[in-house]
């Protein structure tokens, strides 16, 4: 627009008081950048506050999961029948020799028990 009507230019700069217009074109691209430069961090803290949320929201389903995980394996070893388990998940009591009777181990152990209640 001013390549088409430099006048315009000329006359804006001397009514605000500059000597040169092409000051007046300096001061207006400086003030034109920090304009860019301030939406600019106001949308990177946006962002850097969305990133945030979603980041705590990712972790409180990645626990919720884990906890639900745990449940279900402790839930399965609890319907586990005792005929149904392998011969390798019966104990030997000690000290009962040649005709002691294997015990089944306890419920709860394994990998599903550990110590944290969902």
């Amino acid at each position: 627009m001013l390549a088409v009507f430099p006048t315009l230019l000329h006359g804006v700069a001397t009514a605000l008081g500059f000597a040169v217009p092409s000051n007046l074109l300096f001061l207006l691209g400086m003030m034109l950048l920090l304009g860019v430069t301030l939406h600019l961090s106001l949308e990177l803290s946006t962002l850097e506050d969305e990133t945030r949320v979603l980041a705590e929201e990712a972790a409180m389903a990645r626990l919720a999961q884990e906890r639900l995980e745990r449940r279900l394996e402790s839930l399965e070893a609890e319907t586990v029948a005792p005929a149904d388990r392998r011969p390798s998940d019966r104990q030997h009591v000690p000290g009962e020799g040649a005709h002691a009777v294997p015990v089944a181990a306890p419920e709860g152990a394994g990998e599903g028990e550990r110590g944290v209640r969902a």
